[in-house]
């Protein structure tokens, strides 16, 4: 496997921690974000981080000053949010604090993700499944991401 389906690989399976109460897996439906949605009066969410900008590792100071930046740029936009982190099962990468954004766009979410240079975002929609969003095309992937061949 080249170096950008592993990468893809590893968003596909990571899992989104939302504020210690639940947790989002890709393309797998949420009931609890469907009752976060109706309680928070909300039809979508998208998860990101500011961790690890281009996926190049950076070091734990530089990590919380990028999702420092983050959460102002976030305040900034009046948007309602939840502490998250993003965990890798198979152990890839370390974890990453992040933020589950409640009733911002598909497109909120990708130039957010753009402007913290990060290579994919997740957004759930109203349906309440996960979806990986990639940001940078250079990957050679489609959106949302789906099992299967490189296309």
């Amino acid at each position: 496997m080249d170096a950008a389906s592993q990468l893809i690989d590893s968003y596909l399976n990571t899992r989104f921690e939302v504020d210690g109460k639940f947790t989002l897996q890709p393309r797998i439906r949420s009931v609890e974000i469907e009752g976060l949605f109706s309680e928070k009066n909300h039809q979508s969410a998208s998860c990101i981080t500011a961790f690890n900008p281009a996926s190049k590792v950076c070091s734990d100071e530089e990590n919380l000053s990028f999702h420092e930046k983050l959460i102002q740029e976030v305040e900034s936009m009046c948007v309602q949010f939840l502490p998250m982190l993003g965990r890798c099962p198979r152990g890839k990468w370390k974890n990453e604090n992040g933020l589950l954004l409640l009733g911002v766009s598909l497109n909120q979410a990708k130039q957010l993700g753009r402007k913290f240079n990060q290579n994919a975002i997740v957004f759930v929609g109203r349906d309440c499944t996960p979806e990986i969003y990639v940001i940078d095309r250079s990957l050679g992937f489609v959106n949302p991401l789906r099992p299967g061949p490189v296309c």
